[in-house]
Order: C-alpha cells, then sequence, then structure tokens
C-alpha cells in the first residue's frame, strides 16, 4: 500500500513499480498479494479499518504515521524490514522473507522491532 511517496513519485507514477514489487514479493514468498495505491490524503486508520475486512496483512510502504490499527491486521512498514535486515533498502526477497516470517508467527498490529 503506497501513494507513491516511498518513490518520490506521482501517484500515476508509482504504479508500474508497484505492481513489479508485487511481482517480486509472490514470486519469492508464494503469497497472494495485491497493489494498493491511494491518495496522498487518505485517512489511513479508516482504510486499513476497510481493508481489514478482506486481507490480514498489509505492506505499509510509506513513511507516514498510522494513528490506528485494526486487532485483526498486521501492517509492516517497508521501514521495519530495512532495519530488521540492517541494510540501507530491501530487495523482495527479504520483504518476503519477514511478511512470511511475521504471518507464521500470527502477529498482529504493528510488527516491531523484536
Amino acid at each position: 500500500m503506497t501513494d507513491g511517496s516511498f518513490l518520490n513519485a506521482s501517484h500515476d507514477g508509482a504504479a508500474p513499480a508497484l505492481d513489479w514489487i508485487i511481482a517480486q514479493i509472490k514470486y519469492y514468498s508464494g503469497l497472494d498479494s495485491y497493489p494498493f495505491l491511494v491518495a496522498p490524503d487518505i485517512n489511513l486508520a479508516e482504510a486499513l479499518k476497510d481493508l481489514a475486512n478482506s486481507y490480514g496483512t498489509i505492506l505499509y510502504l510509506d513513511d507516514k504515521q498510522i494513528s490506528e490499527i485494526p486487532s485483526d491486521l498486521l501492517v509492516v512498514r517497508n521501514r521495519d524490514i530495512i532495519d530488521l535486515a540492517k541494510c540501507e533498502v530491501t530487495d523482495a526477497e527479504k520483504t518476503a522473507n519477514a511478511l512470511g516470517y511475521l504471518m507464521d508467527k500470527k502477529i498482529k498490529g504493528l510488527a516491531k522491532k523484536t
């Protein structure tokens, strides 16, 4: 999920990059993944509440703060994966591995450094 700001791209310009990220996550993890491009001014808490009705995990690519996360949803920020992997940037394989690990552990809420 992104508004494009993680790439310093316009909303429309982020679509091809997001599609590539999703394809790579599917390849490395086997997880069903779907891209969500949202407006920059969206209420993130409301968007996550709506998505929690159908999805269990959200990879949030932007660095904006999220005020409230539904209790039955796992939200993983790309920045947290970068911090956990102790690298400057992450690749799709590291991201897929982190998502798979967190999902296997049935972690909910905002993924924290452990």
